[in-house]
């Protein structure tokens, strides 16, 4: 991916391997040419003609970083690339990965993208595939990016792309699987490889965000396709539009029904606000490409989308609270969720795949703010309600396909708030095959001491961080919010007509059971684990 050379040059000091993938770094791409690609990280020395205003331990970690995601690159399989080979021999356009080895031929009528979407229901969330574990390929809720331009879903007319990173040759990959490549797609984004942006511009309308915050990001990983029947389908998801985030990790898909054009345009809206909702969403970006999509979005009928939208925008103030971040989340629990059918003993999980500052104890902001808020804004139940948290650890990361690259939690954040040692879990998936697939999912949700009901479950963008989320201001009537991101909340009361989900770890489950993407109960950290952190990378 061609990247834009980092202005600090031999001064920068990020080991964030975000940074690393969006600039590039002529010193260290030569030091790595000396040293040879199949350098070990843990086994070189820095030469000592090698001209740096750091620390050698710093290069060695910058270094290292650098060589993680230039052997992840010559080693990732090209998916897309097979898949597309793979489709012309059948000389058809059925999922890349019911094409995988002894799956089972789609149905002539369907294909089994739209059989898997409708046999997904009431929950239509699915996990992506991960190549490398073959049982995913297999999958009835595995779901591949090709796969949702598949035109059993409907025959695309253009498609709105919503993302932090999108690698334009990636997208173009999976775009030509699906015969996708002539059709108009405005994409937002905050980093990419420009140049490749660039000679796609007759295909591509693209428009960089970035928030003005320096600690802010262009988070949101959002898809909306407009149909030729005039049709409009919304997917969030946790997955960047790069090729490791859909290969190597564990992420996260919502699909939405197909919304037709309402006949009534007073009418039409989800008993959940969801269609108001994504039109304030997309409103809040004040964007002139974005008019005919918020229109699209009003003029269509919502009414079988039964999640809650939960986004977040850069803002401050008292105005808008209830409408993003932690004073969203609390007001739809508050409202929709009854503090009669959830016992205060309940667990509050929080998983994600990378952590902010938090402060120096737990009641700055985690426990004061994002837990409350949780709990439906019941502060009277917060100290009798657990709080787990789910993170890899070291050994998590050292097992695992791919290495911790989306991950970027690092020390110098963690040392300010070794707390969260209390209360880290490790990432185990064996139910979905994937304990080896680090997790880029980001979850939260609130379960049974027994760990088999769900009172809400939520699919989100959103890691844990208070520019992704909000903090309070003004005595607690504003918040302050420094990112964009989205997110779909599960409520059984809207969802199922009943007060829990029964949960279930299989992905083969039938029915009314939450495909929960994890184990449960949550394991905790031994004595001897240590929480992953980005250096360990080096190591």
């Amino acid at each position: 991916m061609a990247k834009d050379e980092c202005s600090f040059g031999r001064k920068c000091y990020r080991l964030n391997p975000i940074h690393f993938r969006e600039y590039s770094h002529a010193h260290l791409n030569d030091l790595i040419e000396q040293l040879g690609l199949n350098t070990r990280s843990d086994s070189f020395e820095i030469p000592s003609s090698f001209k740096t205003e750091l620390s050698h331990d710093v290069v060695k970690q910058q270094v290292a970083v650098v060589l993680s995601i230039k052997k992840h690159k010559a080693m990732a399989s090209d998916y897309a690339a097979s898949v597309s080979g793979q489709s012309s021999a059948a000389g058809s356009s059925s999922s890349s990965h019911s094409r995988a080895k002894e799956a089972k031929p789609a149905d002539n009528k369907k294909s089994s993208v739209l059989s898997k979407w409708e046999n997904a229901a009431p929950f239509h969330f699915f996990m992506t595939v991960v190549p490398n574990i073959p049982q995913t390929l297999e999958e009835r809720l595995s779901i591949s990016l090709a796969d949702l331009y598949d035109e059993s879903l409907g025959e695309i007319e253009e498609s709105l792309q919503i993302n932090f990173m999108i690698d334009v040759n990636f997208l173009m990959k999976n775009l030509a699987v699906s015969k996708c490549l002539d059709k108009p797609l405005l994409a937002l984004y905050e980093t990419s490889n420009v140049e490749d942006l660039k000679s796609r511009k007759n295909m591509i309308k693209a428009v960089c965000v970035k928030p003005k915050s320096m600690f802010g990001h262009h988070h949101t990983k959002m898809s909306i396709f407009l149909y030729k029947d005039k049709s409009i389908r919304v997917v969030v998801s946790t997955a960047n539009l790069i090729e490791e985030d859909w290969n190597d990790y564990s992420q996260g898909v919502w699909i939405s029904p197909s919304c037709p054009p309402a006949l009534d345009k007073s009418k039409g809206e989800s008993c959940s606000g969801f269609r108001s909702a994504l039109a304030s969403y997309l409103g809040a970006y004040k964007l002139k490409d974005l008019e005919k999509w918020i229109q699209l979005v009003q003029g269509a009928d919502f009414s079988q989308v039964k999640v809650c939208l939960v986004a977040s925008v850069p803002s401050t103030g008292s105005s808008e609270v209830r409408k993003w971040g932690l004073g969203r989340v609390g007001c739809v629990l508050q409202k929709l969720v009854s503090a009669e059918v959830v016992e205060p003993n309940w667990p509050l999980v929080v998983q994600c795949s990378s952590i902010g500052s938090l402060g120096s104890m737990p009641s700055d902001w985690l426990e004061s703010q994002l837990k409350v808020a949780m709990l439906g804004n019941a502060r009277n139940t917060q100290s009798k309600t657990p709080l787990l948290m789910v993170y890899p650890c070291l050994k998590d990361v050292k097992d695992s396909l791919s290495g911790g690259g989306c991950l970027p939690y690092s020390f110098a954040t963690h040392r300010n708030q070794t707390w969260l040692t209390e209360f880290v879990h490790k990432w185990r998936a064996d139910g979905r095959k994937r304990s080896r697939a680090m997790p880029h999912i980001k979850t939260y949700c609130r379960l049974s001491p027994d760990w088999k009901k769900a009172a809400w479950f939520l699919l989100t963008s959103s890691n844990l961080s208070k520019a992704a989320w909000g903090r309070s201001t003004h005595q607690g009537k504003g918040q302050n919010i420094l990112s964009y991101e989205a997110g779909v909340l599960f409520i059984p009361q809207l969802m199922i007509q009943k007060n829990h989900f029964d949960i279930s770890h299989l992905a083969s489950q039938e029915g009314e059971k939450l495909p929960f993407p994890f184990d449960l109960p949550p394991v905790k950290y031994e004595s001897s684990d240590k929480l992953w952190v980005a250096e360990y990378m080096v190591q």
